[in-house]
């Protein structure tokens, strides 16, 4: 998220769940005054690359959020591609939204890089539609499910073949991937 002061925060939802905040609309600092249950706070976006950088066999889905105002949707792609760079985490990072403006901002910044190279499905979608799987492969397109949390639902799209599994636990999706 950008938010009103122009800072890039990571948060899911737009507004933080029993509060007013308003990720688009707060301040950092009000938006990292949030402590979240487990006793830290909301991460700049900053703090969060900074850990990932540490991690070298970790690849990075990042989504960015759609905007109120295009314009403000491309500061936040010049942003993300800036933060992305100093930490060295282009190659290791996957970049998705939902917003078209958002998509044809990274490809301006990134004309290189930037394709469709797969496809990204909740895992409901995905459920109904196994085939599109064994498609997307035959188009040479990776496929990402999202959210899967329970054993059952990892050891499913483990075996349907998908590239990618995003998760709430990826302690747990680790371990059966051993």
């Amino acid at each position: 998220w950008l938010t009103a002061d122009d800072k890039l925060i990571v948060n899911h939802d737009r507004v933080y769940k029993g509060t007013d905040i308003n990720m688009e609309k707060s301040t950092l600092k009000e938006i990292t005054s949030i402590v979240l249950p487990n006793g830290e706070n909301i991460p700049t976006l900053d703090a969060y690359l900074r850990l990932v950088a540490t991690k070298p066999n970790t690849r990075l889905i990042l989504e960015m959020k759609s905007l109120s105002d295009l314009k403000r949707e491309d500061l936040a792609a010049e942003k993300i591609i800036k933060a992305l760079r100093k930490y060295n985490l282009l190659d290791r990072t996957d970049i998705i939204a939902f917003s078209i403006n958002a998509c044809l901002a990274f490809k301006k910044l990134m004309p290189e890089k930037l394709g469709l190279t797969g496809i990204d499905y909740s895992l409901s979608v995905l459920r109904k539609n196994p085939k599109w799987v064994e498609q997307a492969h035959k188009e040479g397109l990776e496929v990402n499910v999202w959210t899967v949390d329970t054993e059952e639902d990892m050891r499913y799209f483990i075996d349907l073949g998908v590239d990618y599994i995003t998760t709430d636990y990826p302690e747990r999706l680790q371990a059966l991937l051993k």
